[in-house]
């Protein structure tokens, strides 16, 4: 089994706990709508996956800009 530190635990506690926090109050928000505009599913999937999707995104955006800071390049992407 996988032994994480306890800080990692907290952090995906924490991450998953806004994912909640997030998609209740977007669902909501949505229900409450329903009356003004029509809430489809598309709307119901975003608001289901937006923060897995931005999470996602943000780690990508870090590693590429650790990797451009530790000067690791993909091969035949250097200067020539």
């Amino acid at each position: 089994m996988l032994s994480y530190p306890l800080w990692a635990s907290a952090a995906l506690l924490a991450l998953a706990a806004l994912w909640v926090v997030g998609l209740v109050a977007l669902w909501r928000r949505q229900t409450r709508s329903r009356d003004v505009v029509t809430v489809g599913p598309a709307d119901r999937i975003m608001a289901i996956f937006w923060l897995p999707l931005y999470a996602a995104t943000l780690c990508w955006l870090c590693l590429l800009m650790i990797a451009e800071t530790m000067g690791w390049r993909r091969p035949g992407s250097g200067k020539k």
